[in-house]
């Protein structure tokens, strides 16, 4: 009997349960000599979805140009209150759906009340090379936001994804329940995309080192109306 593979697309959404955790951690090299780690960290947010009896976790940034939080769509699809925390605070802020494009599974989401979060710049992913160091942040299981390291595996993987065929940016950074809407930064600490969703042959059978990031060009798209 031929045995045939199926590809599974899993988003970094969090389960219910929590098994286990996963620490990301990494060896100092060259590349990021220089780097200022804590503003990729100051930079983002955890992101909390609630609604239906179920809570989600997910990670968010803010970028320049752009009055509020980015994030994916799927972190908070399912929710009926939205809050952020900051990296430095511990305090959880209630937001308000600003905008969301459920097909490329983008959101912007704005806290309400006092809540300033700085700046990450951002580039034009086109400017990125195979090979090059890249890094995330995100939200592993809610434990609060950690940093993780890989490499530019492929710039442009065009893939059906939630009814649409886009174009993502592939790495092989590892990434976990809470990762989804973290940014993909450059060696230059500059954003070039977000982080979205894992590969997987089976449920709950993940492949090590694929993931996906959309492109900086399609959120920009997204932002352009607002």
């Amino acid at each position: 009997m031929n045995k045939q593979s199926r590809l599974w697309f899993f988003r970094a959404t969090p389960t219910l349960v929590i098994n286990c955790i996963f620490p990301v951690c990494f060896m100092t090299s060259c590349a990021d000599r220089g780097l200022d780690f804590g503003s990729f960290m100051r930079g983002s947010c955890q992101v909390m979805s609630v609604g239906g009896g179920k809570t989600t976790y997910g990670t968010g940034f803010c970028v320049e140009s752009f009055d509020g939080i980015l994030t994916n769509y799927h972190v908070i699809e399912e929710g009926d209150t939205i809050y952020v925390k900051h990296y430095s605070s511990n305090k959880w802020y209630e937001c308000e759906n600003r905008a969301f494009s459920e097909s490329d599974d983008l959101c912007l989401i704005k806290p309400l009340g006092q809540y300033e979060n700085p700046f990450l710049p951002m580039r034009k992913s086109s400017a990125v090379s195979l090979g090059e160091t890249v890094y995330t942040v995100g939200n592993i299981d809610n434990l609060g936001l950690s940093l993780g390291r890989g490499i530019v595996s492929s710039r442009y993987k065009s893939l059906s994804y939630r009814g649409k065929v886009n174009s993502f940016i592939q790495t092989d950074i590892e990434i976990y329940d809470g990762c989804s809407g973290g940014p993909l930064i450059n060696a230059s600490g500059e954003v070039i995309g977000m982080m979205t969703f894992r590969l997987s042959l089976g449920y709950n059978s993940f492949v090590p080192g694929v993931s996906f990031a959309i492109p900086w060009e399609t959120i920009e798209h997204f932002c352009e109306g607002f």
